[in-house]
Parts: structure tokens; C-alpha cells; sequence
């Protein structure tokens, strides 16, 4: 069953704004299938190709993340969701569509596997996939949006 099968929300847009200095953003093109990354208010691109950085699938994992004792380094861990379960909370955001997922390790340095909310494991689309860890705390700062919506709610102003 695909992704389109289970519903979700629209993701045309999606915005971690829970980086502060560099706020990234990906948009979703129909024609190519792909999401094209931005940061820094323009296209974000490979050094050595000049090309704009793109990927088929975002895989969203929530993780615990803590400061090393006595340092500001940061501890962000990918294997437990800081209580000592493994994995933890997520989003898989493919061809304009989120939705919620679970992750979980088999061991520390084992596969991480991707499990919809009805215990399906997901199959991703082929292609490359942009896996961005997120604070458990910075969740809300997540938004995928609907360019639909947004063209709308412009043009209500």
C-alpha cells in the first residue's frame, strides 16, 4: 500500500524552522517528483556540482538530544526516544504527502526501520532519501504545507 493510500496531510512545502540560523526548506515539484532544498533564503547546491540539492523522499525522525556533561556539544541520539525504547516518533513526506511514523532499531548499529501508525513498514519511493533528525522539543517548529492553501489565503489578503 503507498503512501498515497494512506491519506496524510499535504507537503508541498516543509519548513524546519527549528534551525534557527539557517531555517531550510524543501518544495515539492509534481513535474519531477522531487523536493528541491533551500536555506539561507535561496536554493541550497552542491559544492562541486553547482546543481540544487533534491531528494524523492524526507524521512523525519524525532530524537532525544542533550548536551555532553560539561561541553555545549550536542548528544542526539538515534538509537532510543530517551526514556531507553527504541527509536522513537516521525514523518515520512514523499511526492507531496506526510505522514506520522514510528522509528525503531533493531540495535545500536542496526537498521533503522520506518513503520506507519497502522504497523506497516514503509517502502520508500525509489531515489535519494534526506533523512532530518529533529529534536524532540522543536516538533511543532515542523510545518509541511499545501501550495494550494497558501495561494489561496494570499489571495484573501
Amino acid at each position: 500500500m503507498g503512501l498515497t493510500d494512506r491519506g496524510g496531510s499535504a507537503a508541498d512545502e516543509v519548513h524546519f524552522d527549528n534551525f534557527t540560523n539557517n531555517h531550510p526548506w524543501f518544495v515539492y515539484d509534481p513535474a519531477t517528483k522531487k523536493y528541491s532544498r533551500f536555506q539561507f533564503g535561496e536554493p541550497q547546491t552542491d559544492d562541486l556540482t553547482g546543481e540544487q540539492l533534491t531528494c524523492d523522499n524526507i524521512l523525519v525522525q524525532n530524537s532525544d538530544v542533550t548536551t555532553y556533561d560539561g561541553t555545549t556539544y550536542k548528544k542526539i541520539d538515534t538509537i532510543t526516544d530517551g526514556n531507553g525504547n527504541s527509536g522513537g516518533m516521525g514523518k515520512y513526506i514523499t511526492r507531496g504527502k506526510a505522514i506520522d511514523i514510528r522509528w525503531q532499531k533493531d540495535s545500536p548499529w542496526g537498521i533503522t526501520h520506518h513503520i506507519t501508525m497502522d504497523n506497516q513498514e514503509v517502502k520508500l519511493n525509489p531515489g535519494v532519501t534526506w533523512v532530518e533528525i529533529v529534536q524532540d522539543d522543536r516538533i511543532t517548529d515542523i510545518t509541511c504545507w499545501d501550495k494550494n492553501e497558501q495561494q489561496d489565503a494570499a489571495a484573501k489578503e
